[in-house]
C-alpha cells in the first residue's frame, strides 16, 4: 500500500517517490516540481525514503515555535498571578500553545 506523502514544505506541491537513475540502489522522495528548493531524501527502500520525507521538520513551524518559546521566556514571571488562565494572561496562553504544539509533533 502506498504511503500518503506530505506536501513540500516550501512550495506546497505533491512530492514524487522514485528509484535512483544512477548506479545506486536507492529511492528518492521529494519535490520535483517548479519548487526552487528541489528537496529530496534518499534511502535504501521506497518505504524508508517516504517515511523520512514525512518525518522531516517543517522549517516554518520550527521558526514559529522557537520565536514563541523566546517570547515566553522573555515575559516577566511576576506579571502572572495564581489566577492566570490562557483566557486572561498572554504568557499563560503562549505556554499552553507551545505545549499543545510540542505534543502534536511528538
Amino acid at each position: 500500500m502506498a504511503t500518503e506523502l506530505k506536501p513540500c514544505p516550501w512550495c506546497g506541491n505533491a512530492p514524487d517517490s522514485e528509484a535512483s537513475t544512477m548506479d545506486r540502489d536507492e529511492w528518492g522522495t521529494g519535490c520535483n516540481s517548479e519548487c526552487s528548493v528541489h528537496a529530496y531524501v534518499w534511502a535504501k527502500t521506497q518505504e524508508e525514503a517516504e517515511r523520512l520525507w514525512n518525518t522531516r521538520t517543517d522549517p516554518q513551524r520550527d521558526r514559529l515555535v522557537e520565536t514563541l518559546r523566546g517570547l515566553v521566556e522573555a515575559m516577566p514571571q511576576e506579571t502572572c498571578d495564581q489566577d492566570c488562565t490562557p483566557e486572561n494572561c498572554l504568557r499563560t496562553e503562549a505556554r499552553a500553545l507551545l505545549a499543545e504544539e510540542e505534543k502534536r509533533h511528538d
